[in-house]
């Protein structure tokens, strides 16, 4: 039965129409970060560009199991939005890094959000373990290439991390409240 609602789920989100539905409800937030990095070779400057992507989360009730596609994915369904892509849309030095990372299930987070930070990982022939401060917008990575043949540490400051964090609070809540508002409602009416 799991696998049947599996198969469901990720036919009705995959599926070209529904997921461009989904995609033209997602909200972003571009962060730049510069600075200078350090290796065997040498020292060198650099940036980054991120597009961090926060998609929907839909209430889909029982009262609205009949609904069709457009009705589906209308703003009335929205109960708030959940940061999960980071994109890579730019760089200096991309040194064999990945386009995105996304929030999965835990044991394979490529992106992490905490309260205090925000990290990127990448394990593999090249693997980045970046960490970007909420507090101060501080970048800090170290780069290993190669199989860790090479280590270059890179450090800088990223622009609009202060609008990022607010985004992540202000969705978070979004959905928080609504679930609790939709939570005494059904117990009002129960």
């Amino acid at each position: 039965m799991k696998k049947i609602i599996l198969f469901i789920f990720f036919n009705l989100f995959f599926s070209t129409n529904l997921y461009s539905a989904v995609d033209s409800k997602k909200k972003e937030v571009l962060v730049s970060c510069n600075g200078t990095g350090d290796s065997s070779i040498g020292k060198f400057n650099w940036f980054d560009d991120y597009r961090f992507v926060f998609n929907p989360i839909y209430s889909v009730g029982q009262k609205n199991k009949n609904l069709n596609e457009k009705e589906l994915f209308n703003d009335k369904n929205i109960e708030g939005y959940t940061l999960n892509i980071v994109v890579l849309e730019n760089c200096s030095h991309c040194m064999g890094r990945q386009d995105a990372y996304a929030s999965i299930d835990g044991n394979n987070d490529t992106l992490i959000i905490s309260n205090n930070s925000i990290i990127i990982k990448q394990k593999g022939k090249t693997e980045i373990y970046t960490t970007i401060s909420k507090s101060s917008g501080n970048f800090s990575s170290i780069d290993k290439i190669q199989y860790g043949q090479n280590i270059i540490n890179r450090t800088g400051v990223c622009k609009n991390v202060d609008l990022l964090f607010s985004k992540i609070d202000e969705y978070k809540n979004l959905y928080k409240n609504k679930s609790t508002s939709k939570y005494f409602l059904k117990k009002i009416i129960e």
